[in-house]
């Protein structure tokens, strides 16, 4: 019975928290999601494209702006503790790195529960309009873009400073992508998704490798951004300022 207790007291706890860092931290986050599924649900149904053209515009926007737009949006977080000069109450409380991780776990998860609806939703009005290994693949270039934005911050403690290195990245990666492509193929490729549906062609079957690489890529960003935050020097910069 105390143990029921204490598991039901712990999930409104959780679910407490889960709402504040959502809905009061990153509220433009849940925006964007709105957004971005009117503007897929309108081309889904849109009368007047083809399939292989509904195809090419929905990747290009989940597949290369959206991952920008998240990584933009989920940056700027515990910026808005030093904006508030809270920084020092919040780490009193919890590790910075916890802190850190925490809102980019929930944040992750929450970008994952759209992706998974919206693919599910765009296949059962036109059937088989994408693999459904597409709401998993998808989240890689939102994570990467993250991890580069997030490393940027914790070392310089600015969210323009990480804003600037991610548009620097995606900007290369993005107007290069013909050069990316011809020199180092699918593989290697950032925005493969849309690739598949672009004049590239790339194969589907280079998914899992090409998601393989850049997953480790950001298990790697994230690992050394979680280790600066967990040393709290920036909580002494934030004070500071």
């Amino acid at each position: 019975m105390v143990l029921k207790q204490d598991h039901e007291l712990n999930m409104k706890r959780f679910l407490r928290l889960a709402y504040y860092e959502i809905f009061k931290v990153q509220p433009f986050l849940l925006i964007a999601l709105a957004v971005s599924a009117l503007i897929t649900l309108f081309l889904t149904l849109d009368e007047g494209l083809e399939v292989a053209e509904r195809q090419l515009y929905i990747m290009y926007i989940l597949g290369a702006y959206f991952p920008l737009l998240i990584a933009l949006l989920t940056n700027n977080g515990l910026m808005k503790e030093k904006e508030g000069h809270t920084a020092v109450f919040v780490c009193s409380r919890v590790n910075l790195g916890v802190l850190w991780l925490r809102r980019l776990i929930l944040g992750f998860f929450t970008v994952a529960i759209f992706m998974a609806a919206l693919l599910a939703l765009m296949n059962h009005l036109i059937p088989g309009l994408f693999p459904p290994i597409f709401a998993l693949t998808l989240l890689i270039p939102v994570l990467f873009f993250s991890a580069i934005m997030a490393l940027v911050s914790a070392l310089s403690c600015s969210s323009t400073a990480g804003a600037i290195a991610g548009l620097f990245v995606w900007t290369l990666l993005y107007f290069y992508s013909p050069a990316i492509y011809s020199r180092f193929g699918p593989n290697f490729f950032p925005f493969l998704e849309w690739a598949i549906f672009f004049r590239f062609k790339a194969p589907i079957g280079a998914l899992p490798v090409n998601k393989f690489y850049y997953a480790m890529l950001c298990l790697l960003l994230l690992a050394i951004t979680f280790c600066l935050h967990r040393s709290n020097l920036q909580v002494e910069r934030f004070s500071r300022q």
